[in-house]
């Protein structure tokens, strides 16, 4: 069964760069789009069950309308284009409805309503790991995403998946990508067995004529701060985590990922099942 990439679009908000990435990136895995909208009518407690149907419709056929015309942008393009308006919590509609294969691809944007819905603070975890999907997230605002350049974050306690991140490259292999592999170690972590670990994933997934790849080590006592103080080095490059990893659910989501990269420095983030 092929693959689709489900974007998160809120109609209210800017989805300028959801949907500029989105476009470039089913251009190059030729995948399937999915526009997903999760629609909550307001509807007045006082009116009767008849009124309240006639507004749920109503306001859902105004909905479709409005990504009808963003889906435009899509279809000039050549590619297929398929519109989904749900009720349901997006977690749930996506393991429903839909194939842990297919990618996930949302917008990073502090005022953005779905983001907050689909990743709040106190439920962000829960709704990661209750996905298997590798999701994709894009800040919005005046930046270029490069897709091709991956800083790649790995724990030698908890094996990369290999076998998602070589899919996920594979779909986008009419591209030449560089990724660099890193650990953050301190003081007390033996770093020949962490070496030895990171030139294992460089010699693996590097070729000399689609993907080059390195690794670098990084000391710190603070995660968070060490990861944070690299990837402001490279605003344009993804940061990619594997879902499960101590890095994910201890830290990074909780604090790194919300704070950080929603309000401060709006990392483009690749999150692996």
């Amino acid at each position: 069964m092929n693959s689709k990439l489900i974007i998160l679009a809120d109609i209210e908000k800017d989805n300028s760069s959801l949907f500029s990435f989105s476009i470039q990136f089913a251009l190059i895995t030729r995948l399937e789009i999915v526009i997903l909208y999760q629609h909550i009518p307001v509807i007045p407690s006082t009116i009767s069950s008849t009124e309240r149907t006639k507004l749920i419709k109503s306001s859902a056929a105004a909905a479709r309308r409005k990504i009808e015309k963003l889906s435009r942008s899509f279809i000039s393009k050549g590619l297929k284009t398929k519109i989904s308006i749900t009720r349901n919590d997006l977690d749930k509609e996506i393991s429903e409805r839909y194939n842990k294969e297919d990618i996930l691809v949302l917008s990073l944007n502090e005022r953005n309503s779905i983001f907050k819905k689909f990743l709040p603070v106190k439920t962000a975890i829960p709704v990661i790991n209750n996905l298997s999907n590798t999701i994709i997230c894009i800040p919005e605002g005046e930046k270029d995403v490069d897709f091709f350049k991956w800083k790649v974050a790995v724990q030698r306690s908890n094996p990369l998946d290999v076998h998602e991140l070589n899919r996920i490259l594979k779909l986008t292999q009419d591209g030449a990508s560089e990724i660099r592999f890193f650990s953050v170690i301190d003081e007390q972590e033996a770093q020949n067995e962490v070496t030895a670990y990171l030139k294992e994933l460089t010699d693996y997934f590097h070729n000399d004529n689609d993907i080059k790849a390195g690794f670098d080590i990084l000391e710190g006592k603070d995660v968070f701060d060490s990861i944070k103080n690299l990837m402001q080095n490279y605003p344009n490059e993804f940061l990619v985590l594997q879902k499960g990893s101590r890095l994910l659910t201890d830290k990074i989501f909780r604090k790194f990922l919300i704070t950080a990269i929603v309000k401060d420095a709006k990392i483009p983030l690749i999150a692996i099942g």
